[in-house]
């Protein structure tokens, strides 16, 4: 079921307008027999609206991040909306420090999610953390000329990220 197909058959207006050129799509093409395209796994972080997964796509045989929504089918429609236009969004941002948005879709039992590439590493609040508690080896691998260039680096995403909304705004 496409995203399209979903907002239709649950009332639900709303979304990016995205190209949509064949509902022949590769990840329909290469589905897997047992009609699964993910294996899930391990909750790795969770948010107000939702949690990340760690996942494998079993059709490109790599590991991914699938984000998916707290409440599931019980979401509003507003909820759904928002989720969805952010899988969209952030999908139309190339930008070396914005993690890639692979594929917007519905699972088996109607729950919205989108999955994206799988960053490794520590939270810049982990580390953050470390700091303040004055961590010798957190003190040690992040000098301030470190931190400056990461904060950097979000600066840049930041301004990219509000350089595509403002164009969305004078296209409306």
């Amino acid at each position: 079921m496409t995203i399209s197909q979903y907002l239709s058959a649950h009332d639900l207006e709303g979304g990016q307008e995205l190209a949509d050129d064949t509902n022949r799509t590769a990840s329909v093409l290469l589905e897997s027999e047992k009609g699964r395209k993910y294996a899930v796994g391990e909750l790795l972080a969770e948010g107000g609206m939702g949690g990340i997964l760690h996942a494998k796509d079993l059709n490109l045989r790599r590991q991914v991040a699938m984000k998916v929504m707290r409440q599931g089918t019980q979401a509003s429609g507003n909820d759904i909306l928002r989720f969805i236009e952010e899988a969209q969004v952030t999908g139309q941002l190339e930008h070396p420090n914005i993690v890639p948005v692979h594929e917007l879709g519905v699972d088996a039992t109607g729950n919205v999610f989108f999955t994206m590439k799988l960053v490794k590493g520590v939270t810049l609040r982990d580390i953050l953390k470390d700091l303040r508690a004055g961590k010798p080896e957190a003190v040690r691998d992040y000098p301030l000329a470190r931190l400056l260039t990461v904060f950097l680096k979000v600066c840049d995403a930041l301004a990219l990220a509000q350089q595509s909304c403002d164009l969305y705004t004078e296209l409306d």
